[in-house]
């Protein structure tokens, strides 16, 4: 996977995180987890910060 690259997200918070972007650079490709950031909907933002509660 190249490092900035937009994934669909299949986790079951998709329908208010519908992509992440891999940030992780390609020198941990060995790892079986990758580092990422959601990308929110503006509508979304309010719900998604009480997602971990």
């Amino acid at each position: 996977m190249a490092q900035f690259d937009v994934h669909r997200n299949m986790g079951k918070h998709r329908d208010d995180i519908p992509y992440v972007v891999l940030v992780q650079s390609s020198l941990y490709d060995s790892y079986r987890r990758r580092v990422v950031v959601p990308m929110v909907r503006k509508s979304t933002l309010g719900k998604v910060s009480n997602l971990a509660t």
